[in-house]
């Protein structure tokens, strides 16, 4: 992967949940980091074909590897395209990061 295919720009977020001196309990968004990364949409593709076992992903992210941070299921990358929540996480030869993700659709009040 080179470095010139990582055109997209990612903010990873993790959500926290903490508890006020009331007992109410509340969510908050962190962004751990911000990168560039190579952004692939879901397409009846070999790749993909490989990857049936993740029939929920809709897109496929490869990053670099940020030292001292661990990317797990269920923080969420958000790029120009929406948010995505990531279902599994694969590391690629030491250097990469190979995101499996679900997007995110806004819910309807």
């Amino acid at each position: 992967m080179s470095f010139g295919k990582m055109i997209t720009l990612v903010d990873i977020i993790e959500t926290t949940t903490s508890q006020d001196e009331e007992g109410f309990v509340k969510k908050e968004d962190n962004i751990i980091a911000s990168t560039r990364a190579y952004r692939e949409e879901r397409r009846p593709s070999r790749k993909w074909v490989n990857l049936a076992a993740y029939t929920e992903a809709d897109a496929l992210f490869q990053l670099r590897v940020i030292p001292d941070l661990e990317l797990q299921a269920g923080m969420i990358l958000v790029c120009d395209t929406g948010s995505y929540t990531i279902i599994n996480v694969e590391k690629v030869k030491g250097l990469y990061l190979e995101v499996l993700a679900k997007k995110l659709e806004p819910t309807k009040a």
